[in-house]
């Protein structure tokens, strides 16, 4: 006979075989966490009550789980994801330009002021949301750094991302000149 919906197994208290490994990596975890200093019996009291607390928390989040199965969540928070993200105005991949030129001493980015000018052109790589608002990882076509010297630096192996907030960013040929 089939299990009804919202309906689950009380847990079973034996260890199930897949949460081994992840258990044997929190018990190393703990391990190199607790001092040489301690005796044996105390380290193993410390873990014990770790485990306990480990156990309590697992217990807890079954309990706000008994609604639906966890996938059920699992994919209601990617909906949410991608629901917001399908707000940012660029997406991965799309060609922006800078829309003002950069101050680079807060970020320390002196190195890299000579192509951080208005109307520089780049592709976004990775998207981002913080109270502020979207943040887009920008690649710029034109990378290179300079050195103390003077002298100018390809970046060719792997570009890096300039972080900039939606309002710096502009799509390519619409920024005023």
């Amino acid at each position: 006979m089939g299990k009804a919906f919202g309906v689950r197994e009380a847990p079973s208290s034996r260890v199930r075989e897949e949460a081994l490994p992840g258990l044997f990596s929190f018990l190393l975890f703990l391990g190199e966490r607790m001092s040489d200093t301690l005796s044996m019996p105390t380290k193993l009291r410390n873990i014990l009550t770790e485990m306990n607390n480990l156990r309590r928390a697992q217990a807890q989040f079954e309990q706000s789980l008994a609604g639906g199965p966890g996938r059920f969540y699992i994919e209601k928070f990617n909906i949410y994801i991608d629901g917001l993200f399908s707000f940012a105005k660029f997406k991965v991949g799309d060609g922006v330009v800078l829309g003002e030129t950069v101050n680079p001493l807060p970020c320390a980015w002196i190195p890299f002021e000579h192509f951080l000018i208005k109307g520089s052109e780049a592709l976004v790589g990775d998207i981002d949301y913080d109270e502020k608002g979207f943040r887009y990882g920008i690649e710029f076509d034109a990378e290179s750094w300079i050195d103390g010297k003077g002298k100018e630096h390809k970046k060719l192996a792997v570009k890096s991302q300039f972080w900039f907030y939606e309002s710096m960013l502009a799509p390519i040929n619409q920024v005023d000149e």
